[in-house]
């Protein structure tokens, strides 16, 4: 299992979509500008859904969420949550910065919950 928090792990392929749209980012490739990408994904499963499959019950799929690509700096030891993004035509690979996704996603949390307490 990884050692990254798990917050990195909570984030959506529609999440990314949202967050380029309420940004006016047009996302497209640097190089041959294309505007459509592979987003790697992983299925988030509980140990009760686990213990459900195995015991031959049916199961719902689990959500599938951004898998999260981390660089790591040996110099200053710091790692940098990424979400990889794939280029479908050339392949040119682009990272978007885990942190500034989740901070979107705080601050829409935040917008939701004010707007229910009015």
């Amino acid at each position: 299992m990884s050692k990254l928090p798990s917050v990195y792990r909570d984030v959506t392929q529609q999440d990314i979509i949202s967050f380029y749209n309420d940004n006016g980012i047009k996302a497209s490739c640097t190089l041959c500008h294309h505007n459509e990408f592979d987003i790697p994904l992983m299925n988030k499963s509980t140990a009760l859904d686990l213990f459900h499959a195995a015991a031959g019950a049916h199961v719902l799929p689990s959500q599938e969420y951004v898998r999260p690509f981390v660089l790591h700096d040996d110099v200053l030891g710091d790692d940098l949550a990424t979400y990889p993004l794939t280029c479908k035509r050339c392949g040119n690979v682009r990272l978007l910065n885990a942190e500034n996704v989740l901070d979107w996603k705080e601050l829409k949390a935040k917008q939701v919950q004010e707007g229910d307490h009015e």
